[in-house]
């Protein structure tokens, strides 16, 4: 979409009149939308725009230099050329222009792998939100019926795991989200028991999605916890 929507509840009218998918919490579907609701919720109930809020909660407090909403009629300084491939990574062409106008919050911003290395090592900490909170976006969501949704998603967060040690059939607790814009791919994983951040991001969107670079993102974090020595609680190594 390239269309300028000024506000977050301007952005509503485009999906405000459709009819229910299904009765909450009977089913799941992700939804970039949910954000854009959310975020006007927010608004709501502060009183401030959700930029404001963001640049405010999140990205004054943790420190995000680099990171701001992907505006499209102002410049952006060091900002890359986006790309978006077809069959394969190298044949690629430039991006058309869009506007993220309309889903600030499900996909509408620009940032920097090391500030989302911060943003996610601020909400292990429970810089971002208190722990309690934390916990609850770190759970995965059951519909009525009792099952897990078969994305294992929480708020904002899938829940998921890493083989760890390498060669083992050890599965350590990762959290993460991945995603594609038109012309952007990016990764979020965080380990919260040993505290390691991963964040990657690439100006192209790939044949595939965000899942080959997913798994380069967890090639770096075996890496990175054998070099801590890191050792999982309870892991004991076959003789």
């Amino acid at each position: 979409m390239n269309v300028p929507f000024a506000t977050t509840s301007d952005a509503l009218g485009i999906f405000s009149d459709d009819p229910l998918l299904f009765e909450p919490d009977t089913g799941f579907s992700y939804s970039t939308y949910g954000y854009t609701l959310a975020a006007a919720v927010m608004e709501g109930a502060t009183g401030m725009s959700f930029l404001d809020i963001l640049q405010a909660q999140v990205f004054d407090t943790v420190g995000m230099a680099h990171s701001s909403a992907d505006y499209q009629d102002r410049p952006v300084p060091n900002r890359v050329s986006d790309y978006r491939a077809s069959d394969s990574i190298d044949d690629r062409q430039p991006a058309p222009d869009t506007d993220p106008s309309y889903k600030w919050a499900g996909g509408g911003l620009l940032s920097t792998p090391g500030d989302l290395s911060l943003f996610g090592s601020a909400l292990i900490r429970g810089e971002v939100v208190s722990l309690e909170t934390r916990d609850v976006m770190f759970t995965e969501r059951s519909t009525s019926d009792g099952e897990i949704n078969p994305q294992y998603y929480g708020l904002g967060w899938r829940m998921g795991g890493l083989y760890y040690p390498s060669g083992t059939e050890n599965v350590i607790p990762m959290i993460n989200h991945g995603g594609t814009s038109l012309g952007s791919t990016a990764i979020l994983a965080v380990y919260p028991d040993s505290g390691l951040v991963v964040a990657m991001t690439a100006n192209v969107t790939p044949p595939r999605g965000s899942g080959p670079l997913r798994s380069v993102a967890a090639n770096i974090a075996r890496a990175f916890l054998t070099e801590m020595g890191y050792v999982p609680e309870g892991y004991e190594a076959e003789e």
